[in-house]
């Protein structure tokens, strides 16, 4: 059982949270709790400021949802009725899963939001509605053991009557049948579904916990299936035009069984410091994993000297450490009870923090290409080859190109890429692509030397979940992961964090930029030398250029695929603030 002061923690943790998510501002912030810091401010204050309930007042049961007034079998009859038509008239009982799972998952996450446990008879309550929803979306009509009830009467019979009905049942079944209903067709999609009864046990199992990786993309109902419509003989249907580039449908694919789609920046965050002090930990030049010979390499200097080996773990310890059992047996180190108490607290705490990071560490080191998947790479292709390569892929047969100099260029068709030597993009790490020649050429132009010749390569990209954005949402995404580099960004976590997420890349609509995060997404089929002539051109233009963003969006929307992809929803409908600069 919890203590008190645990639950307290907890509690604070998650108001704590919600206040930065209400009010990401630090100056909004220091404004809530007048006279003292607001992370001073004591729980009541900070429920005060939210304006939401204590977790003991929350979490304390309705009598109008209790167990003894909730009709468990009933609700699994109806639930069972209703599924038995959804399932008929959706195709299958997959679809009705993916319904209930979802509608599941929001109920969950209105009661984490409003910082409560959800109850079993929300979760049921969810499901039903949901199947509700469902049912009257698709028009499933149910029949129930009411239905028979208000149906009209037949005639009473006679005595004899009855005797012959029970002597002839073939004839009875015949003359109750109406004479002008015989002539009439029976209209199949009226007749009521097949009901398949649903237990309480298999309703209860609908409502499990569901796995970050099981999360469907979309709650809403599947729509009823098309009509299809026949062209009548005396007007022959014209041949389909062949597809272009733009009639192709985008669609992401999710490839990442370990994904987070709702990861936050704040979870990230606390995700680097967790996996940052799990390495230190683990740090085999660390003094606390080492001997006292390892430690002083035989050096019996004053800074050497056992007494500083003994006081060096001791703070070690109180800096929230824990030295191996067998690193202070042999040190001699006399731990007070504090002291003690405060190890197995380290320990506890280490423990969960390694439990933490475990599942984010997975999504990001799952692969963004399988081996499968990279058969038939070559650092260099023909067109055809890469068309064939790439025939799967989100992007379809839409083309990027990058600009650089003829070393760059080269070592891409030689070596292929290698995009962990790219540590200084602002849009994380990765190789970077446009969609519009005009830009490509224009990096090539200024990434080239005086007296080194410039190049351009044409590609095609491998692809299955990009994350779709602007340039400034990457950008705000940069400030909360400040860098030593020359960008000022630290762009492997930009992309370890888009990773987590389950997305391979990125494309931004705006500038029509595409950061590939595996050198094998990237098809190279053209390798084009910038002469002195073509440079000249290209330099006369982009004298006459402004040198805006603007005219970086206005190349992208002129192409084919920037046209294309200008169509396509971003990835999340949320924006991300710019950092201001607060420690974390």
């Amino acid at each position: 059982m919890p203590s008190t002061s645990n639950a307290q923690d907890r509690e604070r943790s998650r108001l704590i949270a919600q206040i930065k998510q209400r009010f990401p501002s630090a100056q909004q912030r220091s404004q809530l709790v007048p006279g003292r810091k607001w992370n001073h401010a004591t729980n009541a204050q900070l429920r005060q400021v939210l304006g939401v309930q204590s977790d003991a007042a929350a979490n304390k049961p309705n009598k109008g949802t209790s167990s003894k007034n909730f009709q468990h079998k009933k609700l699994a009859e109806r639930v069972g009725k209703l599924a038995g038509g959804v399932e008929e008239r959706l195709g299958g009982r997959e679809e009705v899963l993916k319904k209930i799972k979802a509608a599941v998952t929001r109920t969950r996450a209105q009661a984490k939001k409003e910082g409560r446990e959800v109850s079993q008879q929300e979760l049921r309550a969810a499901a039903f509605n949901a199947l509700r929803g469902i049912a009257k979306d698709n028009k499933v009509k149910v029949k129930n053991s009411g239905a028979a009830k208000s149906e009209k009467a037949p005639p009473s019979k006679t005595k004899s009557a009855r005797k012959t009905e029970k002597a002839e049942p073939i004839r009875k079944s015949r003359s109750k049948v109406k004479p002008e209903e015989q002539a009439k067709p029976v209209d199949k999609a009226k007749t009521a579904p097949t009901i398949q009864p649903v237990s309480l046990a298999e309703l209860k199992a609908h409502t499990k916990p569901i796995e970050p990786s099981s999360k469907t993309s979309t709650d809403k109902p599947a729509s009823p299936p098309a009509i299809k419509t026949e062209v009548p003989a005396s007007k022959p249907a014209s041949s389909p035009e062949p597809k272009s580039e733009a009639s192709e449908p985008l669609k992401a694919k999710p490839f990442n069984p370990h994904a987070i789609p709702d990861l936050g920046l704040d979870q990230f965050k606390e995700y680097i410091q967790d996996r940052d002090k799990i390495e230190a930990q683990n740090n085999p030049d660390a003094v606390w994993n080492k001997t006292y010979g390892q430690w002083s390499h035989g050096d019996q200097s004053r800074q050497k000297t056992l007494s500083n080996y003994r006081i060096e773990l001791s703070q070690a310890i109180h800096s929230g450490f824990a030295p191996p059992d067998h690193i202070l047996r042999d040190s001699g180190l006399k731990l007070t009870r504090k002291e003690q108490q405060k190890l197995e607290e380290n320990k506890s705490e280490l423990t969960k923090k390694q439990k933490n990071i475990e599942q984010i560490d997975k999504a990001i080191a799952h692969p963004l290409i399988s081996d499968e998947e990279a058969k038939g790479y070559k650092p260099k292709m023909s067109e055809d080859e890469a068309k064939s390569y790439t025939k799967d892929s989100f992007m379809g047969d839409i083309s990027f190109y990058h600009g650089n100099s003829h070393a760059v260029t080269n070592s891409v068709t030689s070596e292929g890429v290698k995009t962990e030597r790219n540590n200084n993009g602002i849009f994380g790490q990765g190789f970077y692509l446009a969609v519009a020649k005009d830009e490509a050429e224009g990096y090539a132009l200024s990434f080239g030397r005086e007296n080194e010749d410039s190049a351009l390569l044409s590609t095609k990209v491998k692809v299955k979940n990009p994350y779709i954005c602007n340039s400034e949402d990457i950008t705000n995404i940069g400030t909360h992961f400040p860098g030593n580099q020359s960008s000022g960004t630290d762009s492997v976590k930009i992309t370890e964090f888009l990773r987590a997420k389950g997305h391979d890349s990125i494309y931004m609509k705006d500038h029509g930029y595409f950061v590939a995060f595996d050198g094998k997404q990237v098809a190279t089929y053209d390798l084009e030398e910038l002469g002195s002539e073509r440079k000249s051109q290209i330099k006369e233009r982009m004298l006459s250029n402004k040198g805006t963003w603007d005219e970086a969006d206005d190349r992208a929307a002129a192409t084919t695929g920037g046209k294309l992809l200008k169509q396509v929803k971003h990835t999340e409908s949320r924006k991300y603030e710019a950092s201001e600069g607060e420690e974390w």
